[in-house]
């Protein structure tokens, strides 16, 4: 109150003596023709008061409009931390796979924000998870009409389709992604649903796109061109078994990695009557491969046609070219192929000498394989009428079922490893 006298008689006192000082008339023309004439101290009072009135006038005006101002910009600001506020509990009740809760969450979002792209494809996901796949592609095409070009959305959209069995349509939404966003993951998605489709000319100009999106240094993947320009081949051969022999040796000339091709040469081949040659081709399909399982094929062909001398020599063959993943697989068959011709004192001894090849090759044994070994041993022994061994061997062999992959009990010692071809497991 003080302070407010003090300003009060700060403003009065100079104000008293100038008009106390300056008696003489003045006359102030305000506008033509109006005029006012007065105390020249009276006037410049007045005229000091009516500004600083003026001026109080706009102060109070911007102060209130500043004030106001303000005012909207806090609830602005409180409106959008609820907000982030809410959008932080529905990614919580999301992470938590509690999806009703997180529908909730996310449905108010919509309601507060529609054009918010995120909570629709977050809510896509919650019906998904409450398998409503239908609801949650509803929300993904609500999105996506909205911005079509998005490719958070089309990603969505292309996820849901394949969920929902409708490859064409995922592969139309990888489709545009590409078009608008082109990049590896979108182009190998592509690529793989059009091979799927047996779509193979779209999934080369795919796999086209992809090569040409990889960084240098990024693994080309060339293997997989070929598979797509070998399908592609055989397709439009059709059922036409001579068209497809001449398509396959110029195929193997083009390809001669490709191992498949030479697979299907050599069973045609082989329906063919010509034995040697479908037996070379198996042989060279084995080597690119280094699979035990064609090898084995290629033994099978010499039995069935009685000559087993042949099938044992593929075997033996095969143990020298095979890599360490598949020798155990292939000795194993060299054991199953010795019982199965009777040749049982051949087979006693390489099942006793089991071991030693595999510590002499440092190989590791798995469960599958000691089944494998164990169940050759009781079928041997017990063809050689040493039945008490064989049940012995019998024995172990139920046993091992309890045995863990860490188990030191067997010498040879298990390792968690690949099973073998179940054809392995059956002489």
């Amino acid at each position: 109150m003080l302070i407010r006298l003090l300003l009060a008689l700060l403003i009065l006192i100079p104000a008293l003596y100038i008009a106390a000082f300056n008696t003489h008339a003045m006359t102030v023309f305000l506008a033509p023709g109006t005029q006012v004439t007065g105390s020249t101290g009276i006037v410049l009072v007045s005229i000091f008061l009516f500004g600083f009135a003026l001026a109080t006038i706009f102060g109070v005006y911007f102060a209130l409009k500043g004030f106001l101002r303000e005012r909207e910009l806090k609830k602005k600001d409180a409106n959008r931390q609820a907000f982030f506020d809410s959008i932080g509990r529905a990614r919580e009740y999301l992470a938590a796979e509690d999806w009703f809760r997180a529908r909730e969450e996310w449905q108010q979002i919509i309601r507060r924000a529609p054009d918010n792209l995120v909570a629709r494809i977050e809510l896509s996901r919650c019906l998904e998870g409450q398998k409503d796949l239908r609801g949650a592609l509803k929300a993904v095409e609500e999105a996506r009409a909205m911005r079509p070009d998005n490719i958070d959305v089309l990603f969505r959209a292309a996820e849901l389709s394949l969920e929902l069995e409708n490859k064409t349509a995922a592969l139309d939404n990888l489709a545009l992604i590409l078009y608008h966003h082109p990049n590896k993951r979108a182009a190998k998605l592509a690529r793989q649903l059009s091979e799927e489709l047996e779509r193979f000319e779209d999934a080369l100009e795919y796999h086209e796109k992809l090569t040409s999106l990889l960084s240098r240094g990024e693994d080309k993947e060339d293997e997989v061109k070929t598979r797509l320009e070998y399908k592609r081949a055989l397709k439009e051969c059709g059922d036409d078994s001579g068209r497809q022999k001449e398509m396959l040796k110029t195929f193997t000339r083009r390809y001669p990695g490709y191992a498949p091709a030479f697979c299907a040469l050599s069973e045609i081949e082989a329906k063919e009557d010509r034995i040697e040659e479908a037996v070379k081709l198996l042989i060279k399909a084995a080597k690119i491969s280094g699979s035990s399982r064609l090898w084995r094929e290629t033994s099978q062909l010499w039995l069935a046609k009685d000559q087993p001398e042949r099938a044992l020599s593929v075997i033996k063959t095969a143990l020298q070219e095979v890599g360490s993943e598949e020798k155990i697989n292939i000795y194993l068959e060299h054991v199953r192929l010795l019982v199965k011709l009777s040749m049982l004192e051949e087979a006693k001894n390489a099942l006793d000498d089991f071991e030693q090849f595999s510590r002499d090759n440092n190989l590791m044994v798995s469960q599958e394989h000691q089944r494998t070994y164990l169940l050759l041993k009781s079928l041997c022994l017990n063809r050689m009428g040493k039945h008490i061994e064989s049940s012995n061997a019998l024995k172990a062999l139920l046993d091992s079922g309890k045995i863990r992959a860490n188990d030191k009990s067997f010498s040879m010692g298990l390792a968690e490893k690949e099973a073998p071809s179940p054809s392995l497991s059956t002489p």
